[in-house]
């Protein structure tokens, strides 16, 4: 009697295409990305549970907090629909936004420059998923990217092979060394110190005032 039977799966696809629909509503900068992770265990027989794993990113920290409603929204409406139950659980903390200091930065740009290499520009916030925006928060910090050349896509099998082979490994001791001469360009230049102290705390006053 299958018509009696409520499909966790029928609510995890609606709720996932609530999701879709929803993407237009964000703004720059900001995403969400997921899979479903469990969806039943045989297809004769109708799933009495699904579980849904997502990824939210967002520059804004506060936005961030807005988007996880939406989320929450979009499952308890899903789940309305379909007539079934959601629990929704945080797997992690968020990471904060990452801060990038302008003088390391330019200082690791020159030192590219020496090295007979060129900088992209300032991207000032690394779009990641790491807690190495929560370090930037903390002390003076620079998220660099090096090019390994055109067409290739990071988290592809072509860029873990390029990155593994001899032109791969010149970049890594490149980008190596342009970062230890600037840590001695921050040790030795006590003007440049300061430049970065006040700018990391310019930096993250801005960041946390925009939170607000």
């Amino acid at each position: 009697m299958p018509e009696y039977g409520i499909s966790a799966l029928d609510a995890a696809v609606v709720f996932l295409s609530g999701l879709n629909a929803m993407r237009q509503r964000l703004r720059d900068g900001a995403r969400f990305h997921g899979i479903i992770a469990e969806g039943g265990t045989s297809a004769a027989i109708i799933p009495e549970r699904t579980r849904v794993e997502l990824y939210l990113r967002a520059y804004d920290q506060g936005y961030l907090t807005e988007m996880i409603d939406l989320v929450k929204a979009c499952a308890e409406g899903a789940a309305a629909q379909i007539g079934c139950t959601v629990q929704i659980d945080s797997l992690s903390k968020s990471f904060d936004s990452f801060v990038c200091n302008r003088p390391l930065a330019a200082a690791f740009s020159d030192n590219l420059a020496r090295l007979g290499l060129s900088a992209k520009p300032d991207l000032n916030r690394a779009f990641a998923a790491t807690d190495f925006g929560n370090v930037s928060q903390s002390v003076p910090s620079i998220h660099p990217y090096l090019g390994m050349g055109e067409g290739l896509v990071c988290h592809t099998p072509d860029f873990a092979t390029a990155s593994g082979d001899q032109r791969g490994m010149r970049i890594v001791r490149d980008g190596a060394k342009a970062l230890a001469m600037t840590a001695l360009d921050v040790f030795f230049n006590p003007s440049l110190l300061q430049e970065v102290k006040r700018s990391h705390q310019e930096r993250v006053v801005a960041e946390l005032t925009r939170h607000r």
